[in-house]
């Protein structure tokens, strides 16, 4: 009974030990991360969209959704108007659509018969999802300042909170209100 006890000291300290040495909240996709996974994506148009190239310089804005939520569809057409807003001024926007393999064909009707013209992927591996929404949760909204840290994580949308994330991406971009 006693070398039990001794073993399960051990192992609670060598547990508690080893958790010290570990770091909260600046990794990956947390925000306030100073290193943020990277990725480079083929958007709807056919051009390019890698990370890297803006963090550092411009505010990013990547917003999860998918053609079958219908807060997503509510929330685009705000996204368009902070894009045609703020895009001289460094706000890129990404959607990055999370419609499986029985959705994806009407991704690109929506964002046509929209008019949208942010840039729009398709995560079909999943891995920008992993990285900044491995919860999967649409709509979600991932705001990276130009310090290249997350400064921002919004959960849902509601249209009475638009003027509220304007006025997230004007300080981030560092206009006056």
């Amino acid at each position: 009974m006693r070398r039990a006890l001794t073993i399960l000291t051990a192992v609670a300290v060598a547990v508690a030990v080893a958790a010290c040495g570990t770091t909260s909240g600046a990794t990956g996709g947390e925000p306030g991360a100073s290193t943020l996974p990277r990725f480079t994506a083929t958007t709807l148009d056919g051009g390019t969209f890698a990370l890297g190239d803006h963090l550092g310089k411009d505010v990013v804005m990547l917003s999860f959704w998918a053609t079958y939520c219908e807060p997503c569809k509510a929330e685009m057409p705000v996204l368009e108007q902070l894009h045609a807003k703020y895009a001289a001024q460094g706000l890129q926007i990404l959607s990055v659509s999370l419609d499986g393999a029985d959705t994806v064909s009407g991704v690109r009707p929506h964002i046509k018969k929209n008019g949208y013209t942010f840039d729009v992927v398709v995560d079909d591996d999943g891995t920008i999802a992993q990285a900044y929404n491995p919860a999967g949760v649409a709509p979600f909204m991932v705001l990276i300042g130009k310090d290249g840290r997350i400064a921002k994580r919004i959960e849902g949308f509601q249209a009475s909170e638009a003027a509220s994330l304007e006025r997230e991406v004007q300080a981030l971009l560092g206009l006056p209100e």
